[in-house]
Order: C-alpha cells, then sequence, then structure tokens
C-alpha cells in the first residue's frame, strides 16, 4: 500500500510537471505554488489530470460544471465498458479494420511487407501522390505524404526502416474543395462518435480537425486545431487547441471558424449510422470521416476514441452519458462497476 501510494505521488509530480511545460502558468514560484491545491483536489475529487485541468480551464469553472467531465482515467473505464478487449485489438490494426469495413474507405489501401517493392512501385504508378502509415499507429504519428515520383527503392526502404515491418499505404484524399480551404496542406476531417446496442445506434458530439503549418495530418493532438460543430447544423460553433487557446480564424490563414459549414453534413451522419450497424460487437467508437470530391469517405475507426470535443465545446460529457446509459438500461451497471475515484468532497 505504502509503495502504490508513493508511486501515484510520483506520477502526480511527473505530470504536474508536464502541465506546467505545456500550459507554462505565468508569474513568479509562489504563483506557480497557489495553482497546486485546486489542481491537487480536482485531481483527488474528480480524477481530471493536472494537464486536464488546464485543457478543461477547471479554474473558471463552478463544482457542478467540474462534475461533467470526464478524466482520462474514467475514459478508459468507459472504453472498456463498452467494448472487450478483443473489439478493441481487432480495430487497432488498420487493415484488418480496412478488410471489414473496406466498402466505406472508397479507395484503394494495399499492405505491403518489406519484401513487396514490386508491389510498392505498382501502386505509386496509379496514384500520383499517397500516404503511408503504419498498422497500428494513433496520434497522426509516422504518417507520410509521398509523390510517385519519390517513390524508388531507397524510399522503400526508408519505410520499412521506420516501420519495423508491414505498413500500408493508401490513395491519397481528394477532399471536398470548402473543406480544403481551411488548411489545403492535410485531409480535415470529421470525428464523430456513436454507441451502439443491438440496432439502436447514437450518432454525437462531432468535431472537425483542422490542420496546421505544413503538417499533412489533422491531429490535434500533432498540433492541429478542433472545432466543435454543431450537430443539427454542421457548423462550427467554437474551435481551439489542446493547448486550451481559443481560435475564431485559423491562425495561419485567417479564414474565419466560426459559423463555417460542413458540407454534405446529413450525408455524414447517415454514412456514420450506417458504419456502426456493421458490427454488433463495437459498441462505442470514434469515426474520422472526410468529405471527398465525391461524397463522405472513412479515414480510420478508434474504438478508443479520446473524447476531444470536451476541450472544444467546453463542456463535459457527464449528462449526455448518463442519458445514453440510461436509453441502453445499463446506468446502475456502469456506475456499480465504475471505480469509485472521488477521495475528497
Amino acid at each position: 500500500m505504502k509503495h502504490e501510494t508513493l508511486s501515484r505521488i510520483h506520477s502526480f509530480i511527473h505530470e504536474l510537471n508536464d502541465a506546467y511545460k505545456l500550459f507554462a502558468p505565468k508569474g513568479s514560484i509562489w504563483e506557480r505554488l497557489v495553482n497546486i491545491p485546486p489542481i491537487v483536489k480536482s485531481y483527488l475529487r474528480y480524477h481530471i489530470s493536472p494537464k486536464e485541468y488546464f485543457q478543461y480551464r477547471f479554474s473558471t469553472k463552478s463544482e457542478n460544471e467540474k462534475e461533467q467531465f470526464l478524466g482520462k482515467w474514467e475514459h478508459n473505464f468507459m472504453v472498456y465498458f463498452f467494448n472487450n478487449k478483443e473489439t478493441i485489438a481487432f480495430y487497432q490494426d488498420k487493415w484488418k479494420t480496412y478488410s471489414k469495413l473496406h466498402s466505406f474507405f472508397n479507395r484503394e489501401i494495399v499492405l505491403l511487407s518489406n519484401n513487396d517493392y514490386e508491389e510498392f512501385a505498382a501502386f505509386a504508378s496509379r496514384h500520383n501522390q499517397f500516404i503511408a502509415k503504419p498498422v497500428n499507429g494513433s496520434f497522426g504519428d509516422d504518417i507520410f505524404l509521398i509523390k510517385s515520383n519519390d517513390a524508388n527503392k531507397q524510399k522503400f526502404n526508408e519505410l520499412n526502416n521506420i516501420y519495423g515491418g508491414d505498413f500500408i499505404v493508401e490513395e491519397f484524399i481528394n477532399q471536398n474543395q470548402s473543406i480544403a480551404e481551411l488548411h489545403p496542406q492535410s485531409v480535415n476531417t470529421i470525428r464523430i462518435y456513436t454507441l451502439r446496442y443491438d440496432d439502436e445506434v447514437i450518432v454525437f458530439h462531432p468535431w472537425l480537425r483542422i490542420g496546421r503549418g505544413g503538417s499533412v495530418v489533422d491531429n490535434a493532438s500533432a498540433g492541429g486545431l478542433g472545432a466543435a460543430l454543431n450537430f443539427d447544423t454542421g457548423r462550427i460553433i467554437a474551435a481551439g487547441d489542446k493547448r486550451g487557446h481559443s481560435f475564431t480564424k485559423h491562425p495561419d490563414n485567417g479564414i474565419v471558424l466560426n459559423g463555417f459549414q460542413i458540407p454534405l453534413w446529413d450525408e455524414v451522419k447517415t454514412f456514420t449510422r450506417y458504419m456502426a450497424l456493421v458490427d454488433s460487437d463495437l459498441h462505442f467508437a470514434g469515426w474520422d470521416v472526410a468529405i471527398t470530391q465525391n461524397g463522405c469517405s472513412l479515414v480510420e475507426v478508434n474504438p478508443r476514441a479520446q473524447i476531444g470535443f470536451q476541450i472544444f465545446e467546453d463542456c463535459g460529457l457527464r449528462c449526455d452519458l448518463d442519458n445514453y446509459l440510461t436509453r441502453f438500461n445499463l446506468f446502475e451497471e456502469y456506475y456499480k462497476k465504475k471505480p469509485c475515484w472521488k477521495i475528497v468532497s
């Protein structure tokens, strides 16, 4: 017990240090120390990490508002409450996901090993540019945009060294022109969530992921922007980044974000519902959907999707989650199984 307590204290100090590096609260050492008690209280009462304390702007929230936020520990519990380990492992493999949901990707995707240079070259001959990514990956890491003219044996060997095994190449998505204008260098995708039980699917809390700088990925964890969307209209209602900054315009190009209309919005929601109905074992998922010149296209599905919209909407999931649990008759089971993290009141 003593060892576990010391481990928790060490972990908290490490996370606090990381949070201060990221969010850099200004002021003297004394002013920084003053911030520690409310951060500790939020950690003990709501199990909100120091990083989340700043991301969710807890210093500005009432106690009732704080109750609404799900921290990373409860998020992890929620994921495994809805999805079993086998289902999670299956969808973390991008090739298995493509094989099961191939009709929704609407583009060519190929799995390559270190002996498949000829297939790599043949794929490059069919596409002016394409994406290379790991079979298992997250947060937009190790994703590369490759021009067909650069797809030589040296590039193939470089990719093999980076991935250390099988990897995926996929046809580049030609996105809808209005979405492309937000950040042409990346495919700007919609993250939209589903809960499914039996044949009922709830689609909820969509947000748009927008790239920044020269990045070819739009992932907010990789420095991009996130924009909360009105579920009914598909218009941007708020935008920001994972460091807690808010933006009404894109900081790189000045395009106005608030009020921006997502094209084909009703099609996006219908498309997502159809995908969620394919596998009855996939109860919770975050779907990354691109809007192309020819309609909707699945980019990825994540059975452990982070609920980043809590940052960009500046409100928590708790009330909606409770409604969903009640609707599926899972409310009592969820809270009976959920660890009791609240240590102080």
